[in-house]
């Protein structure tokens, strides 16, 4: 039964959950496009298996800045975000059908309440519910996907959101030798940024994600007083290690490639962001 639903995801290194993630959404979505940021478990190979489009795109710190990408290669009129250590109990995948049929106009962005299991052990539901997930959202121009992780959604209307029933639920499974590389791997990649970068003022127990935004936000600062240049590629996909040998844009360079002075693209972003 599959729906008028492009399946889309960004992996690295998810040869232990990609056949099971794709082969469950395989029936319920009319096309499955993947970014595999060079896994080097053999990942992409694997997802071609059941995936129309497999992109290999160099690895981001936060493959987050995928998903504009992605979505120019979205052929269908819904969009379902996924990652691989997710999955969607039956029921909620024969929930498509009814949520993305042409006579239903009064949502276009959906959120299921996502449960959470380390070691196949569901933990503790006063801690982390609600816990709800926005992944299937109407394919429309004007909602972008601005956010660093764990993605906050613009442009698209607050009464045209639904928080699902919590009996249509997702679940997110992980080990806990999986959670301690990621928080490891975060941990080194953002102190490389915070050296490269210098001192940000970020709080020292957050250096995970708010300290990331912080170094984005700080490194925009710098770049309207001239203490720091741009390189557009920074700012469009995050890894700015990948760019750390070539020469700085000046200020008139980014000018002429965004079309706008750099300043007025920054208040754009902020007015977008709610910061101004």
């Amino acid at each position: 039964m599959s729906n008028p639903i492009s399946g889309l995801s960004f992996v690295f290194q998810e040869a232990r959950h990609i056949n099971e993630s794709l082969s469950q959404l395989r029936p319920y979505v009319s096309e499955i496009i993947i970014v595999d940021q060079q896994s080097p478990d053999g990942t992409g190979e694997m997802a071609k298996k059941y995936a129309d489009k497999v992109f290999t795109m160099p690895r981001l710190i936060c493959g987050d800045g995928y998903r504009e990408f992605l979505v120019r290669q979205a052929s269908q009129p819904w969009l379902l975000w996924f990652y691989p250590d997710e999955r969607f109990p039956v029921k909620t995948l024969e929930a498509f059908e009814k949520l993305t049929a042409p006579e239903q106009d009064r949502w276009d962005v959906v959120a299921f309440m996502r449960h959470e299991f380390m070691d196949e052990v569901e933990l503790p539901f006063e801690r982390f519910y609600p816990n709800y997930q926005t992944r299937l959202i109407r394919n429309l121009k004007e909602i972008i996907y601005p956010d660093l992780v764990h993605f906050e959604l613009w442009g698209h209307d607050p009464a045209k959101v639904c928080q699902l029933p919590a009996e249509y639920q997702m679940e997110h499974h992980k080990t806990s030798i999986e959670q301690e590389l990621d928080n490891w791997r975060l941990y080194v990649d953002y102190k490389n940024l915070i050296v490269k970068y210098g001192n940000t003022d970020v709080q020292p127990f957050k250096i995970y994600i708010d300290s990331y935004k912080k170094i984005v936000h700080d490194s925009e600062e710098k770049n309207l007083t001239g203490e720091r240049l741009i390189l557009m590629a920074e700012e469009i996909f995050w890894d700015w290690r990948n760019y750390e040998n070539e020469a700085r844009m000046t200020l008139e360079e980014v000018e002429k490639r965004v079309g706008v002075p750099y300043k007025a693209w920054v208040e754009q972003r902020r007015k977008l962001e709610g910061r101004e």
